[in-house]
């Protein structure tokens, strides 16, 4: 769950993928550095993939995170 993230600003990051994906109606894939809460810097690459039930309607989400 997003909410479950530690840190608001990775659970907004999280919700614009998903948005930008169900906009394109394609994959999103990004790369972000961010300064974690402890002054560590955070890198992270993402995939959103769009999978659908139906072949067209895009009704799930799949993504995977690599943390650095």
């Amino acid at each position: 769950m997003l909410d479950a993230l530690p840190d608001r600003r990775w659970s907004a990051l999280a919700r614009d993928h998903f948005l930008e994906v169900l906009e394109r109606g394609g994959p999103v894939f990004t790369d972000h550095t961010l300064r974690a809460t402890d002054t560590r810097i955070v890198h992270s690459r993402v995939l959103v993939l769009p999978l659908s039930s139906d072949g067209q309607t895009v009704d799930m989400l799949m993504s995977g995170c690599v943390w650095e």
